[in-house]
This record gives structure tokens, C-alpha cells and sequence, in this order.
């Protein structure tokens, strides 16, 4: 909506083609699903983050915990 507005609002043509553009882009299901794996990736490299901190767990452990979630 804010990409709107601004493309309403503004008498740049370079920028109201961009907003257009940007607001394309986003809406798109590969830009989706691209957020959607990179959500999944951040997830898993935060939860390994977090074993690495923790004494319990030794690194080899680590690598196999995380190939086995997939």
C-alpha cells in the first residue's frame, strides 16, 4: 500500500516506474516461496548458533543434527 501511495503521490517517472516494479516483484509466488526457504534457512543456522553455544552438545553432533532435519 505504501508503494502505492508513494506512486500516486510522486511526479518522478523513474520513480513511479520503480514502485510499480518493486510492488510486481514482491507479489510474485517465487518471491514467496523464496522467503518462505529463507525463513526455513535463518531458522536452522539460528538453532545450530544456539548448540554451538551450549557445553553438552560436541560439533560433530551438531552436523548430524542438522542433516537429519532435512
Amino acid at each position: 500500500d505504501d508503494l502505492k501511495d508513494l506512486a500516486e503521490n510522486t511526479t518522478d517517472c523513474q520513480l513511479v516506474n520503480e514502485c510499480y516494479f518493486i510492488e510486481n516483484v514482491i507479489t510474485t509466488y517465487e518471491f514467496l516461496v523464496a522467503l518462505v526457504v529463507l525463513r526455513d534457512i535463518l531458522t536452522k543456522i539460528n538453532v545450530i548458533s544456539k548448540m554451538w553455544k551450549s557445553e553438552w552438545l560436541r560439533p560433530p553432533l551438531i552436523i548430524i543434527h542438522f542433516y537429519k532435519s532435512y
